[in-house]
């Protein structure tokens, strides 16, 4: 009799709406009732993606979480309990590790964690952050345990955390999203001639505002950027643009606010957001891209799964352990700032690591799944993929394209003005605190 297992989602929440594809017309009114019109980050999708398939086999069925679930009511059905989470040892997660170790302090059967994470700027602040979510992390951590539980983390870095607060016997086996094609993931690069490169681009709207990713999209026409979160009104809120929406102030406001090359892109639909993944899949399956790179680690590893290699710029300490991990090339500022062209990087770039490691950490990660007793052996057949289903690859359909055509078309005219303004723009932008 296949086990029956709890997973600790709730997938009636956009965010996590795997089984549903997009209706574009309406995504901003949906966000709207659920997140006060706030764009949830796409890119969270497919790690959720990855553990659901890979679960996914005749050995357990699962259910997923509903808001009026007790621990009684999980405790009598299930026989363990799923919680795929990403950045939870963080101050702005520290309610939430509260509020769960008041459930599961009521549990009374396992609870596996799998694909968290700590989030942290830099190394050197390890100590500071330890300080303050220390006592909840703990609390949090031993309750997990004590249920007979085990935790799954993405990276070394979170391990030490688990170390200072005294919790060695954690495993570290990376993150879901990349398991989802199965063990036999090989990465190779193609030989391109210059005239031909382009380059799938992702990465924070900051970045934007740099002189090497400026440098991408001018030179090489081809190259586009897949966004995540931060142009969804551009794209596909009805009501963010009007007749006045491109006056000359009003322009200026926006250049400021994003940057004159966001602007350019998302008008000159070389900006794109999936917000479902097996489709943004495809559409990396069918392009000719011959690089990823950017500081959005999902962004990268969905372009890995579409047989792309990805180089991961490394903004904090979420995306260096999950790059290092799988022996992903990485860059960081400091060297990004010796580089002048993506190209160059692109002729260096070496697989032959993360091909030679990755069925040795797909064993790793799939034993932990065996351990908890989710799994016989993983699906290695990505169930969300090959669903019937609209996800053929085509573009989502832009709600705003007469809008963006206007802007594009009133940049073109005004193009060494607006220019101007954006680089007086720039000595703030380089003040401005990174995201993640």
């Amino acid at each position: 009799m296949p086990r029956k297992i709890l997973i600790y989602v709730d997938i009636n929440e956009i965010e996590y709406g795997i089984f549903d594809n997009t209706d574009y017309s309406i995504l901003y009114d949906l966000l709207l009732k659920e997140r006060n019109g706030n764009c949830p980050n796409w890119g969270n999708k497919v790690w959720f993606e990855g553990i659901v398939s890979e679960i996914s086999t005749p050995y357990i069925e699962y259910e997923f979480k509903n808001t009026e679930m007790t621990p009684e009511e999980i405790n009598n059905r299930f026989d363990g309990v799923l919680m795929p989470c990403a950045n939870i040892f963080s101050v702005e997660f520290m309610d939430e590790m509260v509020r769960l170790t008041k459930v599961f302090d009521k549990l009374k059967v396992p609870v596996y964690v799998i694909s968290c994470g700590l989030q942290l700027d830099k190394m050197e602040n390890m100590d500071a952050l330890v300080s303050k979510i220390q006592k909840v992390s703990a609390r949090f951590i031993d309750t997990v345990y004590k249920t007979g539980g085990e935790f799954c983390l993405r990276g070394y870095i979170t391990k030490e955390f688990f170390d200072k607060l005294g919790f060695p016997q954690a495993v570290v086996a990376g993150c879901p999203s990349l398991y989802q094609m199965g063990r036999n993931i090989i990465v190779n690069k193609s030989e391109v001639e210059r005239t031909k490169f382009k380059a799938v681009v992702n990465s924070q709207n900051y970045h934007l505002n740099t002189k090497f990713y400026k440098s991408i999209f001018d030179e090489y026409k081809g190259s586009i950027y897949i966004d995540q979160d931060h142009y969804y009104r551009y794209l596909y809120q009805p009501d963010y643009f009007d007749n006045s929406s491109f006056a000359t102030k009003e322009m200026i406001k926006r250049i400021k606010d994003k940057g004159l090359l966001g602007l350019e892109l998302v008008s000159d639909k070389r900006l794109l957001l999936f917000a479902d993944i097996p489709n943004w899949i495809k559409y990396l399956q069918n392009s000719d891209y011959n690089f990823s790179f950017g500081a959005r680690i999902h962004g990268n590893i969905t372009s890995i799964l579409s047989g792309i290699p990805a180089m991961v710029h490394i903004c904090d300490c979420r995306t260096r352990e999950i790059a290092e991990y799988y022996n992903i090339p990485t860059i960081t500022d400091d060297e990004l700032s010796r580089e002048k062209d993506i190209y160059d990087i692109y002729e260096k770039l070496d697989y032959s690591r993360f091909n030679q490691k990755f069925p040795e950490l797909f064993d790793k990660y799939e034993n932990f799944l065996r351990k908890c007793d989710l799994v016989e052996d993983i699906n290695q057949k990505n169930i969300f993929i090959d669903m019937p289903s609209n996800h053929n690859g085509k573009l989502p359909h832009v709600v705003n394209q007469k809008y963006l055509d206007i802007m594009n078309d009133k940049i073109t005219r005004h193009k060494a003005i607006y220019t101007a303004v954006d680089s007086s723009f720039n000595f703030y932008r380089k003040h401005i605190k990174k995201g993640s």
